[in-house]
């Protein structure tokens, strides 16, 4: 023992060891903070209140996946429950909503939607009511009006105009698709969204998610393939409706649902910061006002019918139970940031495509075919590769360890004894690399 103080002390003593050891000392303190470090992951909301790709800290993800509810049962868990219930009942309910009944007394998809952004906004008023940020009502109402009346609320504008003209498109697609085949149809959107952050964020993506790209294409190519086939595309009939015209507006929802998505993300990094609550305020008052547009000027005369039979025509509990489920959306999608993971979402997307399935043969007497099936799987593989973290990869900044000179070698009294400890290959000082 007291022979390794000697030599430990004889060590420090010589400035080539002084530097080996703060160089140690910094490799251990910076291996350290990078193991605090941030991860990053995108998310993507199915929904019309800011679903934009969102940063995840994960450096809580340990304590939020543990958190409990007073009956034992893990929040995480229990937000993956409602997040795969909220996907499958909102498709197959909108799909029944749509393709039952008589067309004359139908619900207005257009209403439909107005109806849902006024819901939406009533929503993310009252979060910001009880977010403990603000004491009274009116302290809010002041807070929120000087923030529709600063400059940068006309920039929500672009994305409240794409999400309220994706909304129309997903209505009009699943009149005229099964629930299954717009389930997976509209995963397409992973892609989109991939491209348009390349293309404005400048994005580069690792090799886990591009192989999960073309497996989602793949699949997605596969099940149109089986759909077109066994229907033509010119097929129309008055249950099923046209088949072209469904998948021409899946796809167009999935370019408008990328585009403003990362064109939030855009406006939440580099623009001033803003509540998100309050930015959804924003979009749900320009999603109203360009629906109420949209009624007025509609080339299907949704005017008149408004005016004839009322704004509410057609509306039963199952329409209203489609209103709050599109709405109920939002709020999931931001449980998932707080408590989940892209691997989360990914499961929760793959049992909502599973189920959808499912009960589309039971409710829509819809055949599942073997095409489907091997693009069904592709699609939910690629889904849950698109999520998972990269594999780690050795960091260059790593410094190389060699055996420093010892006094039998050099000759030296004051050369270090014989151990090794990381050396500088450079003659520069150690801490030069310090902040």
């Amino acid at each position: 023992m007291e022979q390794k103080e000697a030599d430990l002390r004889k060590l420090q003593e010589s400035p080539s060891g002084k530097a080996g050891i703060e160089l140690q000392i910094d490799s251990e303190e910076d291996e350290r903070d990078k193991n605090k470090s941030v991860d990053t992951e995108e998310l993507s909301s199915t929904s019309g209140v800011a679903d934009s790709t969102t940063v995840n800290d994960n450096s809580d993800g340990d304590s939020n996946c543990c958190r409990c509810l007073p009956c034992g049962v893990s929040i995480k868990w229990l937000v993956l429950v409602l997040l795969v219930v909220q996907a499958t009942v909102m498709v197959l309910l909108t799909r029944y909503s749509r393709s039952t009944g008589d067309p004359s007394k139908r619900y207005l998809t257009s209403t439909a939607i107005v109806t849902g952004e006024v819901v939406k906004t009533v929503v993310a008023f009252s979060a910001i009511r009880f977010d403990g940020s603000h004491d009274t009502l009116i302290a809010v109402v002041q807070d929120v009006a000087s923030e529709l009346c600063h400059r940068d609320m006309l920039k929500m504008s672009v994305p409240g105009l794409l999400y309220l003209a994706q909304n129309n498109l997903l209505f009009i697609a699943l009149s005229n698709l099964d629930a299954a085949v717009y389930q997976v149809t509209y995963q397409l959107k992973i892609l989109t969204t991939a491209v348009c952050s390349m293309w404005m964020l400048g994005r580069v993506l690792n090799w886990l998610q591009i192989v999960a790209l073309f497996l989602l294409a793949g699949g997605v190519a596969l099940v149109q393939y089986g759909e077109l086939g066994s229907s033509g595309p010119t097929t129309k009939h008055e249950e099923d409706g046209n088949t072209v015209l469904g998948l021409m507006c899946v796809l167009s929802a999935c370019v408008s649902s990328a585009f403003a998505g990362v064109y939030l993300e855009v406006v939440f990094k580099k623009e001033r910061k803003v509540s998100l609550w309050i930015r959804n305020v924003q979009l749900g008052l320009f999603g109203i006002g360009f629906g109420l547009l949209a009624i007025w000027f509609s080339p299907t005369q949704d005017r008149d019918i408004v005016v004839k039979d009322g704004f509410f025509r057609g509306y039963d509990a199952v329409v209203w139970i489609v209103v709050l489920v599109h709405a109920v959306g939002g709020l999931l999608i931001a449980a998932v940031i707080k408590y989940g993971d892209n691997i989360l979402k990914g499961f929760a997307t793959s049992i909502s495509i599973i189920l959808s399935s499912v009960f589309s043969v039971w409710l829509f007497s819809f055949k599942i075919t073997p095409v489907f099936l091997a693009g069904s799987f592709l699609v939910v593989v690629a889904v849950v590769l698109y999520g998972m973290p990269p594999m780690a990869e050795p960091s260059a900044a790593t410094p190389t360890y060699a055996k420093l000179p010892t006094e039998e070698e050099t000759g030296r009294e004051d050369a270090p004894p014989s151990t090794t400890l990381a050396a500088r290959a450079a003659t520069d000082d150690p801490r030069e690399d310090k902040v």
